[in-house]
């Protein structure tokens, strides 16, 4: 018998689950922050200024952006793509490189948008750095509004 661990598609499994017991009275359902132990080498990302650097696991770096973004972007009540890419869009509103891109946040806040011409041609080092920029508008626009 394989480990559970080894299957794709758990987190979507866990995520539709808990949307779909969502107002359930016989299920209580609630949000945990969890450590995950990857066969992967140490990566450095770094966040913030070029000279603060944090070396994490890319998986378990991910996880956390996941949850955290979802949050900040108040997607967790959302089911489909289509409601989350919306929702998306309206956060972006009439910011053109917010809105180009979204795209690169497709894994990270499980959506679809279609790859921006402008990054076609860059490599994925670059798309990183680019959606870490995006990332950090979105950010800033949401906790501007509020």
């Amino acid at each position: 018998m394989r480990n559970i661990c080894t299957f794709p598609g758990k987190s979507r499994l866990l995520s539709a689950f808990i949307q779909e017991s969502d107002g359930m009275e016989e299920i209580v359902t609630f949000s945990l922050t969890m450590t995950m132990i990857l066969k992967e080498p140490l990566t450095a990302v770094r966040l913030g200024p070029p000279s603060t650097q944090y070396q994490v696991q890319s998986g378990s770096f991910l996880v956390l952006l996941r949850s955290l973004l979802y949050q900040a972007c108040e997607l967790e009540g959302l089911v489909t793509v289509q409601e989350k890419e919306e929702h998306l869009r309206q956060v972006a509103g009439d910011d053109a490189d917010l809105m180009s891109g979204l795209c690169l946040l497709n894994e990270t806040l499980d959506v679809k948008f279609p790859l921006h011409p402008k990054y076609q041609t860059v490599n994925m080092t670059t798309r990183h750095l680019y959606a870490q920029h995006i990332i950090a508008n979105l950010l800033r626009r949401i906790w501007t509004e509020k």
